[in-house]
């Protein structure tokens, strides 16, 4: 049994201030321990045989007096057949169980959206995300702690929509999935993921069984050059935009937030930098002259934009399918990627590969896209004059 020491007043006590562990009597085994400018007490004793010491908070928060009764707590436990140290351990188990317990799925979907924005192309993907667990996950087990969901649950999230809205349904299917395994790595619950597909496979049919894929609507290239003119004949931002997006076969999204900086218009080149892209590489756009004259006609209208919003904000996605739909034309804006690759197709002599890199499409051979690295930018430049010139009407083909 250690020795009693002698009982310090609070005064001496406040005045220790060298390092080590110091008793400070009234309790058996009762340390002030000093440590560079910290200071806490320890309880130094025996459990079961095994030497152990007891830590009782940091000093002065935890006083002389209270240091004292708290010691002297621990030991009647002792004496008592109890083992404080597993007594704190088990909670602080229940503890972390019940903080467990009320993470709910909803919190858990906020956290691996945060984590994973970095990764998203653009802040359209992110609240699709956050809308659709909203719209369909939340009102079922939003709130239920994340431990308790199971298959059932999610069952009853996607049934109703599976048949109806398939696409949706199979991509928050997905989101749900993703939610549940990140809440698993982070030790909010254990076990199977019951958003699987391979464990909802036996009441839910493949999607691909249910609902045909649907491509984005494109305009027949033979339709093209007067539909064109059309669209050269409609006023505003918008408009022009649709043009550019036609003129480049670029993606909605990398003609609306053109920037200025991007633009090298002395040697006719556009390059769209990585964080901007799908693909995530650069692409080098080769400008064609009616380009750099629509370019000419941007010019003073905003600073950064190349196609601002009245707001001065970046155009939003309708805009330019609200021009379309004013011309009562049959497509999408991404249906003219679609109209440029069949061109190129049957109205050109062009590689394949060739075509595929002006729409920053990734080879699926990997061989042929290691033979590939320079951005091709000489040999892509008659391409898209060409195409410029098939869009105002002219028929030129290699």
């Amino acid at each position: 049994m250690p020795k009693l020491a002698v009982e310090l007043k609070p005064l001496a006590v406040s005045r220790i201030t060298r390092p080590g562990t110091h008793a400070v009597g009234g309790v058996a085994g009762l340390l002030l321990q000093v440590s560079g400018n910290s200071r806490s007490w320890i309880l130094r004793t025996t459990v079961g045989g095994r030497r152990v010491e007891i830590g009782l908070g940091a000093y002065p928060e935890v006083g002389l007096g209270t240091a004292r009764t708290l010691a002297a707590e621990k030991k009647q436990q002792i004496g008592a057949g109890f083992d404080p140290t597993v007594t704190r351990r088990e909670a602080r188990q229940r503890l972390i169980e019940a903080q467990r317990q009320r993470v709910t799925f909803s919190w858990c979907a906020e956290q691996y959206i945060a984590t994973q924005r970095h990764r998203w192309s653009n802040e359209k993907h992110q609240k699709q995300w956050s809308s659709t667990l909203a719209t369909y996950a939340s009102p079922v087990f939003g709130t239920r702690p994340v431990s308790e969901i199971d298959r059932s649950l999610v069952l009853e999230v996607l049934r109703p929509i599976w048949h109806e809205k398939t696409e949706t349904a199979s991509r928050l299917r997905g989101r749900i999935e993703s939610v549940l395994a990140w809440a698993t790595a982070n030790g909010y619950r254990a076990g199977d993921n019951p958003a699987n597909n391979d464990l909802l496979r036996v009441d839910l049919p493949a999607a691909r069984e249910i609902s045909k894929v649907k491509h984005h609507s494109a305009l027949p290239y033979q339709q093209l050059p007067a539909a064109f003119a059309r669209i050269v004949q409609s006023r505003g931002v918008s408009a022009r935009c649709l043009r550019f997006l036609i003129l480049t076969a670029v993606r909605s999204s990398d003609a609306r937030g053109a920037l200025w900086s991007e633009f090298d218009l002395e040697n006719s080149v556009w390059t769209i930098p990585n964080d901007r892209i799908k693909r995530g590489i650069s692409l080098a756009v080769p400008l064609s002259e009616p380009v750099l004259a629509l370019l000419h006609e941007q010019r003073g209208i905003h600073p950064r934009l190349v196609f601002p919003s009245p707001t001065g904000a970046m155009l939003s996605d309708m805009a330019m399918t609200s021009v379309l739909r004013g011309l009562k034309l049959p497509c999408v804006p991404h249906g003219f990627r679609t109209t440029f690759r069949v061109w190129a197709a049957e109205q050109t002599q062009y590689p394949r590969e060739l075509c595929e890199f002006a729409l920053a499409h990734q080879l699926k051979d990997k061989v042929e896209a290691a033979y590939n690295r320079s951005n091709l930018l000489d040999k892509r430049r008659p391409l898209m004059n060409d195409w410029a010139e098939f869009c105002s009407g002219a028929t030129a083909t290699r």
